[in-house]
């Protein structure tokens, strides 16, 4: 039987992916399954989606064995219900703060009895199968990855709380936002924001839920890794194509 997403990152394996905003052919499932990566999320929070083409590189990324997870600008019953009906195998939730916006996002994703995930069975997320809906749904529960994106402190703060909520498998760290909102933008070095980061580490540890984070510094995604760290988000489509171009030209 083929390992899961999940099984793989419940056994402790860091799993490297990357974020798309602009490429959304369905091509580039294959292209990031080819070059390494073991995940990606397209970004609709920032980016410019096409459903039609969304759920083709869903579709492309279930074939080619990739996870394809999808970032959602909001939590609220149209978002999550879309993204998960265009086959998305989990989603990311951008600046989670509190135990209720996790609970609802859960239940928005979740099936019953976990959730009130709107049924709808003929659609990409089931292959356009005649499948046994509840055996489905309760796979479906089982699978579909959700991640809180801690990208505030008060995020941090609340996160025991947010980890309590079943459902929840693990956090996503922005160090972007994150350090915007400690006033220290991009400071990755500064002591406050190694501290917090090594407190998302913990507090997730204690929880039995994974941790990640995203940055362009490959080795230092490394090192986290080496502390623990199972989701390792390498740049964007953006960025690494024109570190790739800049490279390069200057060689």
């Amino acid at each position: 039987m083929t390992e899961t997403f999940k099984d793989r990152i419940n056994s402790g394996e860091a799993l490297y992916g990357t974020m798309l905003s602009m490429f959304d052919t369905p091509e580039m499932a294959r292209i990031l399954k080819e070059a390494g990566f073991d995940w990606f999320f397209f970004d609709t929070e920032h980016g410019y989606p096409n459903t039609d083409r969304l759920q083709a590189l869903f579709a492309y990324a279930k074939m080619s064995g990739i996870t394809g997870l999808i970032r959602i600008p909001e939590i609220n019953k149209t978002e999550v219900f879309r993204a998960l009906d265009m086959g998305a195998a989990g989603i990311v939730c951008p600046n989670v703060e509190t135990e209720e916006q996790a609970r609802e996002l859960v239940r928005l994703a979740k099936y019953a009895p976990l959730g009130e995930r709107g049924v709808s069975m003929t659609r990409p997320h089931t292959g356009f199968r005649r499948l046994d809906a509840a055996a489905y749904m309760e796979e479906a529960n089982r699978e579909t990855v959700i991640v809180c994106q801690m990208e505030s402190p008060l995020g941090v703060k609340n996160l025991d709380a947010i980890l309590s909520i079943k459902g929840v498998d693990g956090v996503l760290i922005g160090p972007n936002d994150m350090t915007q909102s400690m006033g220290i933008l991009n400071q990755l070095d500064h002591p406050e924001y190694l501290a917090l980061v090594e407190q998302v580490m913990e507090t997730c540890s204690r929880h039995n839920k994974f941790s990640g984070i995203s940055g362009k510094n490959l080795p230092a995604l490394r090192e986290y890794a080496k502390k623990g760290m199972r989701l390792l988000q390498w740049g964007t489509d953006i960025s690494l194509l024109m570190d790739a171009i800049r490279s390069g030209l200057q060689k």
